[in-house]
């Protein structure tokens, strides 16, 4: 969990009857969640493909592309939070997306990407998750309780990994850069209040 040092523009300002589509990219445990929570809580719909898939097993990603576009054309706008690490993935969600615009079913949509760079590199990350990992430890809340920490492989897979962030010739309208620093907040009160 960071805080946000956004590097470009402000987050998109939505025409009030506009739909948006928002992609958020970024290695875990880099401020995705927390960005979403701050910028769009109020005004799109959440959609994190990874809790989904973990609730639900059965869960595929046809299902879940046809979910993104259900609320698109109910005029609700939608980000999507989670890693989004493959081209081949953000595509999926354009085609679909695409698919119900030639359709006439879904009109004056902006579709945005939002990439993560945490300025601590895998080292902000792997911190993130340990102090997530102890959080889960000590929460009463049922969803900090289903936290599954994640291995130094996979942080190391996405730092050193073959990547590819989103590009307008993917079909975005508008692509964003975030920097994030290390920051720790928490859901639980401190049982002894400390002097920082």
């Amino acid at each position: 969990k960071v805080t946000i040092e956004q590097t470009s523009l402000c987050p998109p300002q939505t025409n009030k009857k506009q739909v948006e589509f928002v992609l958020l990219y970024g290695p875990p445990l880099s401020g995705k969640s927390f960005y979403s929570k701050q910028h769009y809580e109020n005004t799109h719909i959440r959609i994190s493909p990874s809790e989904l898939f973990k609730q639900d097993e059965n869960f595929s990603f046809h299902r879940l592309t046809a979910l993104v576009t259900e609320h698109l054309i109910q005029n609700k706008s939608v980000v999507i939070d989670d890693e989004n690490r493959l081209p081949r993935t953000r595509m999926s969600y354009l085609k679909a997306i695409k698919e119900a615009q030639n359709k006439k079913k879904l009109e004056n949509l902006r579709l945005s990407a939002v990439c993560f760079q945490p300025l601590g590199g895998i080292n902000q990350c792997l911190w993130a998750n340990e102090w997530a990992y102890a959080e889960h430890l000590t929460s009463s809340d049922s969803k900090e309780k289903q936290f599954q920490p994640k291995s130094s492989s996979e942080f190391e897979e996405w730092f050193h990994g073959d990547n590819h962030p989103p590009t307008k010739q993917e079909g975005f309208d508008e692509i964003l850069s975030v920097r994030t620093k290390i920051h720790c907040n928490h859901t639980e009160k401190l049982a002894t209040e400390a002097l920082f």
